[in-house]
């Protein structure tokens, strides 16, 4: 889900087989305990394309193949509301 190409890729084949995309489920994502200032590059850039940038791929893989109707549906944790302790987007 984090490989831009990959991901266009499997669309185009689902869409070979089944002829368009009817909906779309995001409904992926993560993270990890850490403070803000303990989480480095690396973290940081993992935390981003698993819950961002896969989004972005899969939506723009998609929304061209979308028959009439179709829809999008973004799923989030209650974690985007709140930062849970601990969770790397909180201080120490």
């Amino acid at each position: 889900m984090r490989d831009g190409p990959a991901v266009s890729e499997w669309v185009a084949h689902v869409v070979a087989e089944l002829g368009g995309v009817d909906v779309l489920v995001n409904n992926a994502g993560g993270g990890f305990y850490a403070s803000f200032l303990d989480t480095n590059e690396k973290g940081q850039r993992t935390l981003v394309d698993e819950n961002f940038t896969s989004v972005t791929y899969f939506v723009r893989a998609c929304v061209g193949h979308m028959r009439e109707g179709g829809s999008i549906i973004n799923v989030s944790s209650i974690e985007a509301h709140r930062a849970a302790p601990a969770s790397a987007c909180t201080p120490r």
